[in-house]
């Protein structure tokens, strides 16, 4: 396991190796659509445009192959595992293709 970066083995199982879930807003995401989520969640209300999210998804990575069908399946995975929870991945388009991706989360109001 010495060629695994030390982010790869924090989400292995310590005694199996296996893939731990990774879990955001109490629902279970492959790895690739945490990471993409992460980075749509860590853009904040401004949001992060398609070229952007592709780059920073794919960083790190030694011979990417950013295919934009994948990054969707990715965002309609999450989209679909975020259902019930009321978080929504939405997107506004800027330019032609050129989509713009943020995280819309309930407002709750207090009953006082």
């Amino acid at each position: 396991m010495s060629y695994m970066t030390q982010a790869a083995k924090s989400n292995r199982c310590p005694h199996c190796g296996g893939r731990m879930p990774q879990m955001r807003h109490g629902v279970r995401m492959y790895a690739q659509t945490a990471r993409i989520f992460d980075i749509i969640e860590a853009a904040g209300s401004f949001g992060i445009e398609t070229r952007e999210l592709y780059r920073k998804a794919y960083a790190g990575m030694r011979k990417p192959k950013i295919n934009t069908g994948v990054v969707q399946a990715h965002l309609r995975h999450a989209r679909k595992a975020l259902r019930g929870t009321g978080v929504r991945i939405l997107a506004e388009r800027i330019a032609g293709r050129q989509c713009r991706y943020y995280i819309h989360t309930p407002i709750e109001v207090s009953s006082s």
